[in-house]
């Protein structure tokens, strides 16, 4: 096999530079069975290869360091202000809702007028991550922070002394611009600075808070309107928010990205440092040792096309994922959206009351995504045990089962979510207590959220070096199904019934089950022949660039 034998070092790179979706570890392993192949070596017979005679010097090295010099202090700050950012999108578009009618009456335009902002708002919410997250992957996460945190303080600083209902509407456009991003990128950092054996945890701890915000965000809006200032109180409180977020950012928060700080070892540079940083250098001088000895990065990483990764949603397995993952969001916005005129119309509760109602499905979300953050992260262990070795691992990493790992925990949650989805509507009668259907909000909140949290860490597990950008391909899908839930909960409960409307939710969820069978029996093969082929695709682009280069360099012959 002559032409077999030409694959060269230079397109073994390249695959390990283009090939997305199976991490660190699956993209060594590629380049390690590239060359083999380039021998005649079938990939079936890779183990009867010395495999570790493969790896360059580069990989041994990144084989020996910790995944992250940080301690764990430092660490889990990282991951607070990561929260913080992260929070502040939902929470604005929730503490909003108490203020629709007030702020409509100041206007001087109706309240479904006001309403096309919310829908503005999600819209923006759920498109402009893909955006921000393909920077961030690119050019680091602090630059990403920094300039989408400046956004969403000028944002709030506006809106507060606005008068008008147009401007209005694109100042929510611009606040959901600057602080939508942070939800998709707080993974992303989640994936720098976090091994995955810890990261169902941390990745638990980071859904949990921000899903705390439609519970009490509400009763804070709420409050407000109470405030001296009416409805511009919401916005002030949002600025002051904002302004200690960005000021956090500049002043402390590092760089995380791997192809920018490695591990945590590589001191970064330009717009990459905090402010501290620059201070320090300004103070002592650039540091002698910016790249200490033995630190290894991963390769730059050029810009990708937003629109490129859209195309994931064509590979069945994260298609089977993010379907699954719209279903159960838009139930989840189904049943938030409902629950407020509901709990109006059938039990007469003023509008502060309806906003404490949200405190128990707060508490649910709080409770589930950490309970199977940490069931999680205990499956994964357990594997890492049973197998003695994990997805990180150069020589065998490929072979590990995350998908089948990571969706233990979804075969407890997923039956329990379908249920509370469907109790809940049935528990919204005139001649039921209040307490049960708060008891079953709570309920569906802990099944959601534990859902939630299987999917997300799957989706970082499958995309560590575009974690960014695939959540936020995630986060827009999943938005867009909740806003069309949201849209139609209200006629489906008017035409089915209350008790009906979200019995045909539950029933959408449970059509996920056997999608969600599929993933954990097929996923694991889908995904390597995936990236075999786009392995194979960047041989074939680095033969055919070294082809056209040849060619250029031969000299021209007169007749």
């Amino acid at each position: 096999m002559p032409e077999k034998a030409e694959v060269t070092a230079t397109g073994a790179e390249a695959a390990q530079e283009d090939a997305i979706g199976l991490g660190d570890a699956h993209q060594i392993h590629a380049v390690n069975s590239l060359r083999i192949e380039s021998l005649g070596r079938p990939s079936g017979e890779l183990h009867d290869v010395e495999l570790g005679d493969e790896l360059t010097a580069a990989e041994k090295e990144a084989q020996a360091q910790p995944y992250c010099v940080h301690p764990r202090w430092k660490v889990n700050l990282i991951v607070a202000v990561a929260i913080l950012t992260g929070f502040m999108s939902p929470f604005t578009i929730n503490i909003y809702f108490p203020e629709l009618t007030e702020i409509s009456q100041a206007l001087g335009v109706s309240v479904e007028a006001i309403n096309l902002t919310v829908t503005l708002y999600l819209v923006f919410q759920g498109t402009t991550p893909t955006i921000w997250s393909a920077f961030a992957d690119s050019l680091g996460r602090r630059p990403v922070y920094l300039v989408t945190s400046a956004i969403y303080v000028v944002a709030n600083i506006a809106i507060s002394i606005n008068n008008t209902y147009p401007g209005l509407m694109v100042l929510r456009v611009l606040q959901a611009t600057g602080s939508a991003a942070a939800v998709s990128i707080s993974a992303g950092t989640v994936a720098d600075i976090v091994e995955p054996s810890r990261r169902g945890t941390y990745m638990g701890l980071v859904l949990s808070v921000s899903m705390i915000a439609p519970a009490i965000a509400p009763v804070i809006g709420g409050l407000c309107s109470l405030a001296s200032y009416g409805w511009r109180t919401v916005f002030l409180l949002l600025l002051a928010l904002s302004v200690v977020d960005f000021a956090l950012i500049a002043v402390w928060f590092p760089e995380t990205s791997r192809h920018i700080v490695g591990n945590g070892s590589i001191r970064p540079t330009g717009i990459n440092r905090s402010l501290i940083d620059i201070v320090r250098e300004w103070r002592h001088g650039p540091p002698t040792d910016a790249v200490p000895a033995g630190a290894v990065k991963e390769p730059p990483r050029k810009f990708m096309n937003p629109l490129r990764m859209l195309g994931i949603v064509l590979h069945p397995d994260v298609a089977i994922i993010l379907a699954t993952n719209c279903t159960f969001y838009s139930a989840f916005s189904a049943t938030t959206v409902g629950v407020s005129s509901k709990l109006h119309a059938i039990y007469g509760l003023s509008t502060l009351k309806v906003g404490l109602c949200y405190l128990p499905f707060g508490t649910g979300c709080s409770v589930g995504s950490m309970l199977c953050g940490r069931m999680m992260d205990r499956a994964y262990r357990r594997e890492v045990a049973r197998v003695g070795f994990d997805s990180r691992d150069p020589e065998r990493g490929h072979e590990f089962p995350i998908e089948r790992v990571r969706l233990q925990c979804a075969w407890l949650f997923v039956p329990f979510l379908v249920g509370a989805i469907a109790g809940f509507g049935w528990s919204l009668r005139r001649d039921v207590s209040v307490a049960v259907p708060l008891v079953m909000f709570a309920l569906v909140g802990f099944g959601v959220m534990s859902v939630f949290n299987v999917v997300q860490v799957l989706i970082v597990d499958l995309y560590p070096k575009q974690a960014a950008s695939a959540q936020a391909v995630n986060n827009m899908i999943r938005c867009l199904g909740g806003a069309v839930a949201s849209a139609v909960i209200e006629y489906s409960m008017n035409a089915l019934g209350v008790s009906w409307a979200y019995t045909l939710a539950a029933a959408l969820c449970a059509v996920m089950v056997p999608l969600l069978w599929l993933e954990q029996k097929h996923g694991m093969r889908w995904r390597l022949a995936r990236f075999h082929r786009e392995r194979e695709q960047a041989a074939a682009a680095d033969k055919a660039t070294a082809a056209a280069a040849a060619a250029a360099e031969k000299p021209e012959t007169t007749p």
